[in-house]
């Protein structure tokens, strides 16, 4: 099983408007295992989302389940997701209210 490990976005500004990590190639992996970090600045909360790619143009949501709803400040959250059919994957960080909050975020790739 290859696994690689990366870290994405460091102590980034996320406000009400979406925020988008770097693009990640899966190099054939299948699942992906994301912790993020929320020190909070304003903020009451922090709106994941896993979006794939193709071409690097196109993006789609990815289902990933209960896990990734809305994280608190201060709280870093392993969360998983496997099955997935993209070459590319991304994080996509929203505030849930005014004032930016910082976040940083890590991830797994791995084929199961």
């Amino acid at each position: 099983m290859a696994v690689s490990s990366m870290q994405l976005v460091d102590n980034i500004s996320v406000s009400t408007t979406a925020v988008v990590s770097q693009a990640v190639n899966m190099n054939g992996a299948n699942a992906i295992q994301s912790t993020v970090v929320v020190t909070s600045t304003g903020s009451t909360s922090l709106t994941m989302a896993l979006e794939g790619s193709n071409d690097l143009s196109n993006w789609s949501n990815i289902s990933v389940g209960t896990g990734w709803a809305t994280i608190g400040a201060g709280y870093s959250t392993p969360a998983a997701v496997s099955g997935i059919a993209f070459q590319y994957v991304r994080l996509k960080f929203t505030a849930a209210a005014a004032g930016p909050l910082i976040c940083s975020a890590y991830l797994t790739t791995a084929m199961l």
